[in-house]
């Protein structure tokens, strides 16, 4: 009975220890989950109001390779203000089986009058900046006459 009782405390003591050891070498669970990097959302844009801009109407024309090896032109329409200041316009878009509303073509190089939908804002460098996201009408203006 003597050994029963000895060998029943000494494996008491080992089971024990091991034990002990096992929870040191396990790797320790946070009690708290960490709170994640909360990652920053972008802000909606304003909704777009009615805008008139006036200026010079001006096209860009690029060609560049894409990535299978063809050339795609891509044209970009800019409005150039009094001031020097450049207001891009949308390329307008027809819908399938139409023919496009507006044509900025007719337009290029002339003083017009845009009238759309935008936004006026202030850019990084603290410069007025205008964007245009749909023309509605586009007019051209008379060139007022040069003083000599």
């Amino acid at each position: 009975m003597k050994r029963f009782v000895i060998s029943s405390l000494v494996a008491g003591v080992v089971a024990m220890g091991l034990s002990v050891n096992a929870q040191d070498a396990a790797p320790a669970v946070p009690a708290a989950p960490v709170e994640q990097a909360v990652k920053k959302q972008k802000v909606p844009p304003p909704p777009a109001v009615d805008l008139t801009v006036s200026g010079t109407l001006k096209k860009d024309e690029q060609t560049k390779m894409n990535k299978a090896g063809k050339e795609v032109k891509k044209v970009q329409f800019s409005l150039v203000q009094d001031d020097g200041s450049s207001v891009k316009l949308p390329t307008p878009r027809a819908k399938k089986g139409e023919a496009a509303a507006i044509n900025l073509d007719a337009f290029v190089d002339k003083k017009v009058k845009v009238v759309g939908k935008g936004n006026e804002g202030v850019d990084k460098k603290g410069a007025k900046k205008t964007v245009v996201s749909e023309i509605t009408t586009i007019e051209e203006v008379a060139a007022a006459p040069v003083a000599k």
